[in-house]
């Protein structure tokens, strides 16, 4: 909802942006040297371009969402 939001909000002001998904992998296995993806990693921020060509990514996610 976060970025959902934020990627509106720029665009509602003028700014490109736009709504990018993936996952956040935190769970990293040190004796196989692998990060664990679950279905429950999914996430999604927001790249807003800041110069002709230039695209910065904004996670208006609050920290403590990555808590769990």
């Amino acid at each position: 909802y976060f970025a959902s939001a934020l990627t509106a909000m720029c665009q509602s002001v003028g700014i490109n942006a736009r709504l990018v998904a993936g996952y956040v992998a935190t769970e990293y296995d040190d004796q196989r040297g692998v990060y664990t993806v679950r279905e429950s990693n999914a996430h999604a921020w927001t790249e807003a371009e800041i110069a002709r060509g230039v695209w910065l990514t904004y996670d208006p996610t609050p920290p403590v969402a990555f808590l769990n």
